[in-house]
């Protein structure tokens, strides 16, 4: 899509397609900038989010982080997914404010029950880690999974290490860890290697496992290049 300097609204557009905006010729961001803004300071939560992202990312602005988070969180009180899960990540990382696990992980909640998937990946990350709320395994797996339902490969992954750590959860985690192969996902050949090399819940194959090792380490993944090490 594209959008004329003369348009009279950048209403009704959605996250995604501001985003896909913010990857157009640069000479056209400020001319972006000039609808959204107009359409913002009328309450429009995605162009809202377009600003919000432009200043992150300095795309027709100057990268202004306190700018971005202020456009994000008015996305956000709005209800915006995508800017309440940006907004998440700000707290989390402390970008333009203090870090806050406990702020990151409301706004990622407000995302998730949204059934955006990469909210509901970081979401059950906290779960996991007892940041922003008492450690809860059984929820963060939950989470992963609604986030690995939708293709999420971070989640196919991070819930195929949790299936494997139980031994009732061997086969499961091993279909998430394809699930995360077919996706590419070096973490995911490493684990695999590690499963092969040691004969967990299958034949012991070195060979095999020092050749997802490689395929790893061309992603400069440190844990497949020091098993290679190992494997010398």
């Amino acid at each position: 899509m594209s959008l004329q300097k003369n348009e009279p609204s950048a209403g009704g557009h959605s996250a995604e397609e501001w985003d896909g905006l913010l990857e157009g010729e640069e000479a056209t961001y400020k001319e972006l900038i000039e609808i959204a803004q107009k359409a913002a300071n009328q309450g429009d939560a995605t162009a809202q989010y377009f600003l919000g992202a432009a200043h992150y990312f300095g795309k027709g602005v100057a990268i202004d982080l306190k700018a971005a988070f202020e456009w994000y969180f008015k996305a956000a009180a709005q209800g915006l997914p995508h800017a309440q899960y940006n907004l998440g990540v700000m707290y989390a990382s402390g970008e333009a404010c203090p870090p806050n696990p406990e702020k990151a992980f409301l706004w990622y909640e407000k995302a998730a029950a949204q059934g955006l998937a990469k909210a509901q990946h970081n979401l059950a990350a906290l779960w996991e880690a007892g940041l922003g709320a008492p450690k809860d395994v059984k929820k963060a797996a939950q989470c992963y999974e609604a986030a690995a339902q939708q293709g999420d490969v971070r989640a196919q992954y991070r819930l195929a290490l949790l299936c494997l750590k139980e031994e009732e959860g061997l086969q499961q985690g091993l279909q998430w860890l394809q699930k995360a192969l077919e996706q590419n996902f070096a973490p995911a050949k490493y684990t695999l290697g590690l499963l092969l090399e040691n004969g967990v819940g299958m034949p012991q194959n070195t060979a095999e496992a020092r050749r997802l090792y490689e395929e790893a380490a061309l992603s400069a993944l440190p844990e497949a290049q020091a098993a290679l090490e190992r494997l010398k």
